[in-house]
């Protein structure tokens, strides 16, 4: 009775695993502001394109090429600015359409947040971390508009 019993969480925890933890990555953000075009090229052209664009014009480090899934993400780039630090990264996700190529540009900006109270913890670790911005990133429209004169 308790190797059944024993049998039966082995199998349950398996299948809890297999349900939960075995999905492909989310690759799409609606949160992420983003800008969206469609070329009439085909799926090959547009990617060594935007690869060219990111790496050798933009210098942008990438965090992910993923030709499959059609993902180009660079890794975040961090600002200092007269109003403060800030860091952000590009999205681009490609997809295959019956009339081309559509290519969708999102970021993800952060400005640090504010310590209130002590700048340590009880550890003694410095407090840090990063929250939302909403500010836009030029180098999407870069991004675009460097994309299209390319493939014109």
């Amino acid at each position: 009775m308790r190797v059944d019993m024993a049998k039966m969480l082995i199998l349950f925890f398996l299948l809890s695993c297999l349900a939960f933890g075995c999905g492909a990555p989310e690759i799409e953000d609606e949160n992420l502001p983003n800008e969206s075009i469609i070329f009439d090229r085909d799926y090959e052209e547009v990617w060594n394109a935007l690869e060219q664009i990111m790496v050798n014009e933009m210098r942008l480090p990438l965090k992910i090429k993923d030709k499959q899934r059609g993902l180009i993400q660079s890794d975040w780039i961090s600002v200092i600015r007269l109003r403060g630090t800030m860091r952000w990264y590009v999205k681009v996700l490609l997809n295959r359409e019956s009339n081309g190529t559509s290519v969708r540009v999102s970021h993800a900006a952060e400005v640090p947040t504010e310590v209130v109270g002590a700048m340590k913890d009880k550890k003694g670790d410095v407090k840090t971390g990063w929250q939302n911005s909403k500010e836009n990133i030029k180098e999407i429209n870069d991004i675009i508009s460097k994309l299209s004169k390319n493939l014109e």
